[in-house]
């Protein structure tokens, strides 16, 4: 998903259908973030989210 300008980020994060995901993957990208998922749900073992000034990435290990 692409956001141009700000994200405004909040609430929960649920994903699926996530087959075939990379070592590290962008979710989201965006010109700019303001906060975060309160709640994530449906990541793999071993998997985590990370927010950068740009984008939110799934990140494994």
């Amino acid at each position: 998903m692409k956001i141009h300008g700000k994200a405004k980020l909040a609430g929960t994060l649920r994903l699926t259908n996530l087959a075939g995901l990379k070592n590290h993957q962008s979710l989201i990208t965006f010109g700019s973030h303001q906060g975060k998922f309160s709640h994530v749900y449906g990541l793999p073992k071993g998997w985590h989210v990370t927010y950068t000034a740009h984008k939110l990435e799934l990140v494994r290990g």
